[in-house]
């Protein structure tokens, strides 16, 4: 489930809690969000809030490796924003790499390279999408290398490259085999192997930083 925020958000307990304890009630709830998922802290304790009801919260205690401890009525209970929270954003965080390749008025020929130099992030690949102007073929390799201009040496496609066949678009969300990881600085090639009939063609590369 989605993670939910609200900005200063805190209460205290009504009447205190175990060790374990799975469900807790505050004083106030109005500041909370409204649903899980979020989280909260009390003493030093981080329980995940995955349901609320009116004032009552389900929570799973000990979150992110916290010690799970009682606690007593009155105490503060704040809504946080944690490292766990923001390694999770992290990893859902999701960026195009897009290549354009026009043949200006004319079928795209095989064999031209194109250069993409110093990707500014690092990231996994995990997937591609490519569309043509028409229906047609393609088969497009890729490339990279550290701070240099790759060649066919450093292809990262291993048998597996973005192809159309006879059609307009195709997507793949697997990578089997590919050579995923890129690094801040990478320079990228898009290679031409063989084409017919296509005169405009995007090929994106899906990545999740």
């Amino acid at each position: 489930m989605t993670e939910q925020f609200a900005n200063n958000a805190s209460s205290t307990l009504n009447g205190a809690i175990t060790a374990g304890a799975i469900s807790l009630t505050v004083v106030s709830a109005g500041s909370f969000p409204v649903s899980g998922n979020f989280r909260i802290i009390i003493d030093s304790e981080i329980f995940l809030v995955t349901a609320v009801s009116g004032s009552v919260f389900t929570v799973t205690p000990g979150y992110e490796g916290t010690t799970q401890a009682s606690h007593a009525s009155g105490a503060t209970v704040t809504h946080v924003c944690t490292a766990g929270v923001m390694s999770d954003i992290t990893t859902k965080l999701k960026r195009d790499i897009i290549f354009n390749l026009d043949g200006n008025g004319s079928a795209i020929q095989s064999g031209g390279t194109w250069y993409l130099s110093h990707i500014p992030y690092a990231g996994t690949i995990t997937g591609w999408n490519l569309v043509a102007d028409q229906s047609g073929s393609i088969v497009i390799d890729v490339w990279k290398a550290s701070a240099a201009m790759p060649t066919v040496s450093n292809t990262i496609t291993a048998s597996s490259l973005p192809t159309l066949s006879a059609a307009q678009s195709a997507f793949s969300g697997s990578v089997s085999g590919w050579t995923t990881s890129i690094s801040a600085g990478d320079v990228m090639a898009f290679h031409v192997n063989s084409a017919s009939s296509v005169q405009k063609v995007n090929l994106t590369l899906q990545v999740t930083l």
